[in-house]
């Protein structure tokens, strides 16, 4: 399961201790999604949080990468595991070649990094087709499914072939 964390709540002092309480017995995999945005209010203490979660097993997933303030200075110091492109550069990747262009680049940079890729707002089989090309690890967006209730969530996963569930 995904979570989003606000920048303001990144900033708070007692977050990662509550957080951490609060995960210490989850079941499955837990991830933070944090954005590129809530790093730059006060990096140095946003940086010791993601460490913590870090070293406790709960994984970081750097969300919205592309949109405005992306600095590959932040990006090599985020302990993280995916990296997660920005609808905003993926909605073009098949009209665009320099949309195209940024997202192989950011693809092949994450890899490099060793963290996986997700591209977000995956709307068109073409442009699905183009990021599969790309060797992009994973894609949402409506052309996947359209968010839902969780009741309507195991429904879809009950009723929803393997493959079909894994487009493409």
């Amino acid at each position: 399961m995904s979570v989003n964390i606000s920048g303001r709540t990144l900033g708070e002092d007692d977050f990662a201790d509550f957080a951490l309480a609060e995960v210490r017995h989850a079941a499955g995999k837990l991830v933070f999604e944090i954005t590129e945005t809530a790093i730059i209010e006060d990096p140095e203490r946003a940086f010791a949080m993601l460490d913590r979660f870090a070293a406790a097993g709960v994984g970081v997933s750097i969300d919205d990468f592309g949109t405005g303030l992306s600095s590959l200075a932040y990006l090599k110091r985020i302990r993280g595991q995916e990296l997660k492109i920005d609808r905003s550069l993926v909605e073009g990747v098949a009209e665009s070649q320099r949309d195209a262009m940024i997202v192989r680049s950011t693809i092949d940079l994450a890899h490099s990094l060793g963290l996986k890729v997700t591209a977000e707002g995956v709307e068109t089989e073409e442009g699905f087709a183009l990021l599969a090309a790309m060797g992009c690890d994973q894609a949402q967006g409506f052309l996947i499914a359209k968010p839902m209730p969780l009741r309507d969530l195991l429904r879809f996963l009950d009723n929803t072939p393997a493959e079909l569930r894994n487009y493409g």
